[in-house]
């Protein structure tokens, strides 16, 4: 059976991602095994890594590929490049210190790579990065400010946020405590959503918590504005695992693909060895069916303090409310 364009470009996407962390030397032949004879996915992947080859070759510092190492400018606008603190496929995030001897102050500087970039992204990324500065929630980490840096690499300047990922953290956890810091990620999903933002990309290297116990979902950066997402405008990233079938059949994200991710979340942070209530909640956020899932990040978020209060669930009583903020 033949891919739909979406589907093809999805998976395309996937595979130009880990080929970024090949050697570039054996990349071609990593390519040639991972696409099995699928000439259509390999001149897809094939034309996503030359994109992105071409892009570095025209920056100063060449590029922000992985396997050449970060190469991001010393400096942006008043801040100071400090060290890396990692990256993947869609750029690099690095420390930075204002130094203009004002006031003492850290953020983390995220350099998208321009590749990942389309011609239409560009258009509207001055446009989104104000509307997700004008985010301000507990749970959310702030984006400051953001542009184009001098060797051409889109940057985003966010709250540095000193922890670790939610997953390392919560080994330690009860249940109880578990349940408590999703409830707090959902309850900054569903504000972002109620400002036309979906994350679009919710998994626990995306969220951390802090030294205060305080969780912060990061990245919302890479997210859409609901009201310009448009199916097949452009490419959108996601992680096999927390994203939603829909997801990896090629749809645009939506509200209802963070309520699956939220879902996956819970059920990765629990454990096989959740209470029975907590992993009927966590099944319900993560149903196949878009219908069966909760309507809203905060019917989730209800739901989970519910079971924190020993209250009747709505997963159990197939209650298909919305919730209300």
């Amino acid at each position: 059976m033949s891919l739909t364009e979406p589907e093809l470009s999805q998976r395309a996407l996937k595979l130009f991602e880990a080929a970024l962390d090949e050697p570039e030397d054996t990349r071609a032949d990593w390519v040639a095994r991972a696409t099995s004879g699928d000439e259509a996915l390999k001149a897809k992947v094939q034309s996503l890594i030359e994109a992105d080859r071409r892009a570095s070759q025209m920056l100063p510092t060449g590029g922000l590929m992985p396997d050449a190492g970060p190469a991001p400018p010393e400096r942006v606008g008043r801040y100071k490049i400090v060290r890396s603190l990692g990256g993947g496929g869609m750029g690099e995030t690095f420390l930075a210190q204002r130094d203009d001897g004002l006031f003492e102050h850290e953020v983390a500087i995220k350099f998208v790579r321009p590749s990942r970039m389309a011609e239409t992204a560009r258009v509207l990324f001055d446009r989104e990065r104000r509307a997700l500065a004008k985010l301000s929630h507990r749970h959310i980490a702030q984006l400051f400010d953001g542009g184009v840096a001098e060797n051409g690499a889109p940057y985003l300047v966010m709250e540095y946020v000193r922890g670790a990922p939610i997953d390392e953290v919560v080994r330690s956890k009860s249940a109880r405590e578990i349940a408590t810091l999703v409830s707090d990620v959902c309850d900054a999903v569903q504000y972002a959503h109620q400002n036309l933002i979906v994350h679009a990309d919710l998994k626990p290297s995306n969220i951390l918590v802090n030294q205060a116990g305080d969780a912060k979902v990061i990245d919302f950066g890479v997210a859409r504005l609901l009201s310009e997402v448009e199916s097949g405008e452009t490419l959108h990233p996601f992680t096999p695992g927390f994203a939603s079938p829909e997801r990896e059949a090629g749809a645009a994200p939506t509200p209802a693909d963070d309520v699956f991710a939220l879902g996956a979340l819970l059920r990765e942070l629990a454990g096989d060895g959740a209470p029975e209530e907590l992993a009927e909640i966590a099944a319900r956020a993560s149903a196949v069916d878009v219908a069966a899932r909760y309507p809203s990040a905060a019917a989730l978020r209800d739901d989970l303090r519910a079971w924190l209060e020993t209250r009747p669930l709505a997963a159990r009583a197939g209650d298909n409310r919305k919730s209300v903020v």
